[in-house]
């Protein structure tokens, strides 16, 4: 429950297994295991901001809820993801408290408590300087249409705890706009997806790996130095600064001086090999093959007619005269390509 705060990938599975706490079963351990595998499969995936500022002009909320999956309670379950732009700011996945009696009705209460929480996040960046507006984005037509008029209408059974939305939106404080499904991130803490799909919204999300990121930047050209390095660096410069009080053992101000030499000549020359091996590496790096990341590698087999983007694919270990072009990926949607 800790990592699932900054983990959308797994607030579906640790929701499903919070459940179990109470009467636990050998199914819900199992469930344990099989979180357990994933999570030591992935704990190289961190939550990464965009840099691009586009579409940071307001809040905007992603809500999404499955309706009356819990065969024992037949409670409903919400998943909200808040943004500023393409940066996953908070997401969540918990069961709603009330009984849904329709789809919409489910949608209506998953839309409430996501925008609750981006009332709240809203109000905090407008703290801190960031004056934004507020959206919310949702995949149903009814949760639409019951946010747009006043009052319950037909649904009678309406709980009034949420028709707060209703007048929000009529004074213009809210946004409230239908999107895709397939456009709708907050799905992945819903439902148990396919792994296309769950690694599509994974990606969607901002999560990526960290080796991912590193490759990206040393395939711009960009140089890096890692922590010991740079821990190493720091600590020598630090010694350097404090060389000029050190004094001689016995206080007499010959031994100090020449100590004080010694010490410097050896932190110089540490400094000097250190700086040369990371010019080194450096130049290096520049002297290898820059391959932009929007540039896409792909190989064609002469007896297929589809492009694939592995080598190791089983259909060109077949064939002979495999040759590779580079493309950029907007160019590559204009190819068929197969990926297996």
């Amino acid at each position: 429950m800790y990592m699932s705060t900054d983990r959308p990938d797994i607030q579906y599975g640790v929701n499903e297994l919070a459940m179990c706490m109470a009467c636990p079963t050998i199914r819900s351990m199992e469930g344990a295991r099989h979180m357990v595998r994933y999570i030591l499969g992935t704990k190289d995936l961190g939550l990464f901001f965009d840099q691009d500022l586009e579409g940071c002009d307001d809040v905007v909320v992603m809500t999404d809820s499955d309706w009356a999956k819990d065969p024992v309670t037949r409670k409903s379950r919400t998943a909200a993801h808040i943004y500023v732009g393409k940066c996953l700011l908070h997401s969540f996945t918990r069961r709603q408290s009330v009984i849904a009696q329709s789809s919409g009705e489910a949608e209506l209460y998953a839309t409430a408590a996501g925008v609750s929480e981006g009332i709240l996040l809203r109000k905090a960046l407008a703290f801190l300087g960031m004056v934004l507006g507020l959206r919310t984005l949702s995949d149903s037509s009814a949760n639409n249409a019951m946010t747009h008029r006043l009052g319950v209408g037909r649904v009678r059974h309406l709980e009034v705890k949420v028709l707060w939305l209703q007048q929000m939106v009529y004074k213009g404080l809210l946004t409230m706009t239908w999107q895709a499904g397939k456009d709708d991130n907050s799905d992945l803490g819903t439902k148990v997806l396919a792994k296309s799909r769950f690694q599509e919204l994974v990606t969607s999300c901002g999560l990526r790996m960290m080796e991912e990121k590193v490759n990206q930047v040393k395939a711009l050209g960009g140089s890096t130095i890692t922590a010991a390095q740079a821990g190493q660096l720091l600590s020598a410069v630090t010694l350097l600064t404090q060389l000029a009080g050190v004094t001689g053992v016995d206080g007499s101000e010959e031994m100090g001086n020449s100590y004080n030499s010694v010490c410097f000549l050896f932190v110089a020359a540490y400094l000097l090999g250190m700086m040369s091996a990371w010019i080194w590496s450096w130049c290096r790096s520049k002297n290898e093959k820059v391959v932009s990341v929007d540039e896409l590698r792909i190989y064609e087999a002469p007896t297929s007619k589809v492009l694939h983007m592995d080598l190791g694919c089983k259909h060109l270990k077949k064939s002979r005269g495999v040759t590779a072009k580079l493309v950029c990926k907007t160019c590559s949607t204009q190819y068929k390509l197969k990926t297996d």
